[in-house]
């Protein structure tokens, strides 16, 4: 079978043509155009002599390649291997055949807009394609970016377990992958999931929720947090005579920068709400969309933040990224400063950082 990618104007578009001795598999085809997994791309047409050719439109997409060599939190990764996990065991229940899943990163998608992965099946009968999961995942590591201590150790530690001297089985990568990796969803969604539990006992707590994962049976426990002290014996409290309880301090409260863009010509204010976030003038593949001006790249430039920074990374675009009047280096993160000018192509932005 032969896989290509090709572009039609603004379009781009992935097809596979059958070899010599292979057929599609109807009841495939109609399980993909349903759209019953939403993780496999339904085919967008069947073309060619004696229709051989199955296409795939993949414009929205960007390739899990690319998303991988972002700066991704331990947590973020996480959840790439859980989403890869529920697929296969969604596959399994409709009896599709992992070998026939295109596995290179550079033709694996993610819709940017959700952080969602998207995976082509080829819906071939008897394929003679080779699949091994474990190498998937192994490989999904090994190209994954190591950029913090914290995703470094939680990289080798999947790497360790991948390479056990055991036979692969998916439940206890999966529960591996929940205790190690912490993936954490917001309270409104876990305590949705929380309604639907049978037993008033297993309902999580609050303190709880934010360990919680819609696609795990079973929550790792909560590590109780020690109460500070300082010095040896007994600390007294000097706590004066009043009704009621008094709510002891944790301290002062550490608010998060929040960053944007001002786009100068519309006044426009966008929020860089997430890291990474892509800015360009590819409708769907990005988190913002530049609209009206031809000049900018479909994927014009990257913005990352990290321990209160945020920096922009030109993603090697025809018309260069420039900070302050000054052209960056492609693939080179430039930090940014409370009203630095940007300039993505002739499209002038002011950086704005608050608190």
């Amino acid at each position: 079978m032969k896989l290509t990618a090709s572009k039609k104007g603004t379009s781009r578009y992935f097809f596979a043509k059958l070899g010599w001795k292979e057929q599609f598999d109807p009841r495939e085809i109609d399980i993909l155009t349903a759209g019953a997994l939403p993780m496999l791309i339904p085919p967008s047409a069947i073309q060619g002599h004696n229709n051989r050719v199955i296409q795939y439109e993949i414009s929205s997409y960007s390739t899990l390649e690319f998303y991988l060599s972002c700066i991704l939190s331990r947590e973020q990764f996480a959840k790439l291997l859980l989403q890869c996990i529920d697929l296969f065991r969604q596959m399994q229940k409709a009896y599709l055949n992992y070998k026939n899943l295109v596995l290179e990163l550079d033709q694996i998608y993610v819709l940017l807009s959700d952080r969602t992965l998207h995976f082509i099946y080829l819906p071939v009968a008897n394929s003679s394609r080779e699949a091994s999961i474990p190498e998937f995942f192994r490989h999904l590591v090994q190209k994954a970016s190591r950029s913090t201590y914290e995703q470094v150790s939680f990289l080798d530690s999947c790497l360790a377990w991948l390479d056990r001297p055991v036979p692969f089985v998916m439940d206890a990568f999966e529960d591996f992958v929940l205790q190690g990796g912490c993936v954490r969803e917001s309270a409104e969604v876990c305590a949705a999931a929380a309604v639907s539990t049978p037993s008033p006992a297993s309902v999580p707590t609050p303190d709880e929720l934010r360990f919680y994962h819609p696609l795990a049976e079973k929550m790792p426990e909560a590590s109780p947090v020690p109460y500070p002290h300082q010095g040896s014996g007994t600390t007294q409290l000097n706590i004066p005579d009043a009704g009621g309880t008094v709510v002891l301090a944790d301290g002062p409260a550490v608010s998060n920068p929040r960053f944007y863009l001002v786009r100068k010509a519309t006044d426009e204010r966008v929020e860089i709400s997430r890291s990474p976030f892509l800015v360009g003038s590819e409708r769907g593949s990005t988190d913002y969309c530049v609209t009206g001006n031809a000049t900018i790249s479909r994927k014009h430039a990257l913005f990352l933040f990290q321990d209160g920074q945020c920096s922009v990374i030109d993603q090697k675009s025809t018309n260069r990224t420039y900070v302050n009047d000054c052209a960056l280096e492609p693939n080179v993160a430039q930090p940014l400063h409370d009203g630095d000018l940007l300039r993505l192509a002739n499209e002038d932005f002011t950086f704005v950082q608050e608190g």
